[in-house]
């Protein structure tokens, strides 16, 4: 179990190296019989999502000389999804109304909170004098602010 010689840790690391674990200390080179040091992990995900990693220990134990750890991690995070992303009305008569229904969604495991909604317009791009009438065509962008 305990053996009576020093050991050396030659690598404590992570086998992926470019996931959402990070080691936030680092181990002693050497570690004398009976003696002990802790390891710190930290799991930082980036979106709702699963994540695996492996903490490899490498050191100069005769009968173990490689110890991998499975490290698994999930976030929960809200995924605010809408459709359309974006859509062109074209061309539409003054007092001829277009309707669109925009649908907003949560793909996340959180409750996501929409705090505002906003409609933008932009300047008319085209106006054409036709019989006291006239057509407008303007482009609209929605903006969500999420919490």
């Amino acid at each position: 179990m305990f053996g009576n010689d020093n050991l050396n840790l030659n690598s404590v690391h992570l086998l992926v190296d470019d996931s959402n674990f990070n080691i936030d200390s680092t181990p002693p080179e050497m570690l004398e019989p009976m003696d002990s040091t802790e390891v710190f992990i930290s799991y930082d995900p980036r979106t709702y999502e699963t994540n695996e990693e492996f903490l490899v220990i490498q050191s100069n134990d005769e009968d173990e000389s490689e110890i991998i750890i499975p490290l698994n991690g999930t976030g929960d995070a809200p995924i605010i999804v809408v459709t359309p992303e974006e859509y062109d009305f074209g061309l539409t008569y003054i007092g001829c109304e277009e309707l669109l229904e925009i649908s907003i969604s949560n793909a996340g495991n959180v409750d996501l909170e929409v705090t505002d909604i906003d409609y933008y317009v932009t300047t008319p791009q085209i106006y054409i004098p036709i019989l006291n009438t006239q057509m407008v065509h303007c482009r609209g962008l929605f903006l969500l602010e999420t919490k």
